[in-house]
Order: C-alpha cells, then sequence, then structure tokens
C-alpha cells in the first residue's frame, strides 16, 4: 500500500550515453575498391518529467534513488546508425518542483500540463568512419566515442495547485469545514493531529470549479521543523486565497494567541504568504456564538478582507463564504 510522500531528497538522475561510432569496411562485390562504412552511433535517451492527474504522490520514487535512460546503440555496417536509447518519461503529480541539489537551482516546475520537460537531456551519438571519408582521405580509420549523458542529483517537491487554502491550529475544525464545503468527507477526530496529509477537493460555484486545500495543522514552531504542518506549508504557496480558521472561545485572549500564532509562523516562513488574499473564519459557532462585538475587534485589529462567524459542523455562514469567495476567484480568473 503507498502513503503520501511530498518531498524526496538526493536522487541521482542518469540520462543515457551516446552509442559510440563504427570502423567499418565495405566488402561487396559491386564497389571493387570498398570503403569505410562505419555508421554513426545512437542519442542516448532523456529523463523527461510530465504532470499526472493520476499521480498525488512521489512514494514511486522513494525506492529509485538511482534512475538511468537507455543508452544509445553502437553505430552498425554498412553506414547503418545506431538505434536511439529510449527516452525515460516520469509522470508527477501536477505542481511539482524539481531542484538541482548541487547548486539549488530550479530545473523544472511541472504545472497543470502534460507537456513533457526535458530534465536530463541524452548524450549525442559518436561518428563512424564514413562520416570521415574525403577525397583526400578515402579509408579514414578514425570514430568518435558517443558522448555521456546529464547527470543531476535532484529535489523533488509538490506543491498543491489549490486556489484556496485552509489554515489553522489542530482541532480548529479545519477538516469539517473543508467537508461541508467540497462535500468530500474527511476523517475527523477529537484529538491533535487529525489531518496528516494536505486534503485537495473542489468549491463548487455558480462562476466554474476551485481546488480548495485542508493544509495540516500548525503549532508553535512549526517554520523551523515543529509538528506536521511545517512539511505541508508549501501546499499554499501558490494558493490565491487564505482562510483562517480559529476555534470561537469564551475568552477572547485565547483566540488572539491563536490567531497571532498562526499569522507568526506563516511570517517565519514565507512573509509572502501574508500579501495574499485573506478571511477570518471564527469557526464553531454553534458551540460558542459569537457576538458583534467579537467580529468588530478582529476586523479592527487584524488587516483580513473579511472576518465571518462560521460552524463546520451545521453549515451555518458557509452560503456567505461560498458567495465571497466566488465573486473574489472570478476576479482572479478574468
Amino acid at each position: 500500500m503507498s502513503f503520501f510522500v511530498d518531498e524526496v531528497e538526493s536522487v541521482r538522475w542518469i540520462s543515457g550515453r551516446g552509442g559510440d561510432g563504427a570502423i567499418s569496411w565495405v566488402r561487396e562485390k559491386r564497389i571493387p575498391k570498398g570503403g569505410p562504412g562505419g555508421g554513426n552511433g545512437g542519442s542516448g535517451g532523456s529523463i523527461i518529467v510530465r504532470a499526472s492527474s493520476h499521480v498525488n504522490s512521489l512514494h514511486a520514487l522513494l525506492e529509485k534513488p538511482v534512475i538511468r535512460a537507455e543508452d544509445g546503440r553502437k553505430g552498425g555496417s554498412n553506414g547503418c546508425r545506431g538505434s536511439d536509447g529510449r527516452d525515460l518519461v516520469l509522470d508527477l503529480p501536477n505542481g511539482t518542483v524539481i531542484w538541482d541539489c548541487e547548486d539549488d537551482s530550479l530545473l523544472a516546475d511541472v504545472c497543470c500540463s502534460s507537456v513533457p520537460i526535458v530534465v536530463c537531456k541524452g548524450g549525442r551519438g559518436g561518428k563512424g568512419n564514413l562520416v570521415f571519408r574525403s577525397p583526400t582521405n578515402q579509408a579514414p580509420w578514425s570514430k568518435t566515442e558517443g558522448s555521456p549523458g546529464e547527470e543531476r542529483t535532484v529535489r523533488l517537491e509538490v506543491r498543491s495547485l489549490a486556489d484556496v487554502g485552509l489554515v489553522g491550529l489542530p482541532n480548529a475544525g479545519k477538516s469539517t469545514l473543508f467537508s461541508s464545503l467540497t462535500g468530500i468527507p474527511v476523517r475527523v477526530g477529537a484529538y491533535p493531529f487529525t489531518t496528516i496529509v494536505p486534503n485537495l477537493g473542489v468549491l463548487s460555484t455558480h462562476f466554474g470549479t476551485w481546488t480548495l486545500a485542508d493544509v495540516p495543522g500548525l503549532i508553535e514552531g512549526a517554520h523551523s521543523g515543529r509538528g506536521l504542518g511545517h512539511r505541508f506549508l508549501r501546499h499554499i504557496n501558490r494558493v490565491k486565497v487564505l482562510l483562517f480558521v480559529i476555534e470561537l472561545r469564551e475568552d477572547r485572549l485565547d483566540m488572539e494567541r491563536d490567531l497571532d500564532l498562526l499569522l507568526g509562523q506563516l511570517r517565519a516562513y514565507d512573509d509572502s504568504l501574508l500579501k495574499k488574499e485573506s478571511f477570518l473564519l471564527l469557526n464553531k459557532v454553534d458551540c460558542y456564538g459569537a457576538s458583534e462585538e467579537i467580529i468588530s475587534f478582529f476586523s479592527q485589529r487584524y488587516d483580513f478582507s473579511g472576518v465571518f462567524t462560521v460552524s463546520g459542523m451545521t453549515s451555518e455562514g458557509l452560503s456567505v463564504i461560498r458567495e465571497v469567495l466566488e465573486k473574489m476567484l472570478f476576479q482572479f480568473k478574468s
């Protein structure tokens, strides 16, 4: 059984080596003087990546620390060219980013497209002695070897291609909200870290469909490696809108601390995340209720595009959220 893997490090990718050129001589009755007949070697296979909607994890690459494409074949006699090595095509999840481990440069961003991207190009085939024949050298003994393919050590990360991201502390009710908005049942429980992998769903509106990501709960120190959420912060790098979810409480100071912790973790990870359009959802209104005073306080103190009280359990307030999101996302689309 496979499990969710969104990052794979130190994978060696080696494209195919080009085939060597051949030294050969023509021996036929109709060509009494003979001559050179060594063919060129074939090109090595390249390593190519492409996005696939049927793949959602990098688990298949965990057991393949070294991946090689096929080598080109050696040139043949009578000017026959060696066959090319087969390209190795890797299907990756939409949104996969590939980095070169040596200089940390970006090699490919496999984003919502089945258009192949060559990451490691195969080596060129060598030249046979037929190529070196000239008026002054009718019997050349020269040939060249095939060139080696490109070799890279790569790191792969999956960054979800969602339009809207749900972020919050463990047990803030994000998964229940996600389920109510998308209609996708999500395992939930009354214990921390119910969500252990990002959930992706479709939010249907009058203006179209949009993807919604439920990111595992963040805790203090998440940006530096604590808890589960830090591993998945990359999944909200591409979102257009952020929904901050905090639990309504009797003590407003507890709610402030929760929200400040969330904002602080995102700021420490990548402060550009806080420049995205964002809304604050005060969740579990069915349990605690909410006054206009609380809504007014968070609206004035924090820079959100809107503050709303909702309930993932009873769906209270979600129709308003849908209307707000569909209008904003339609603006992005247009």
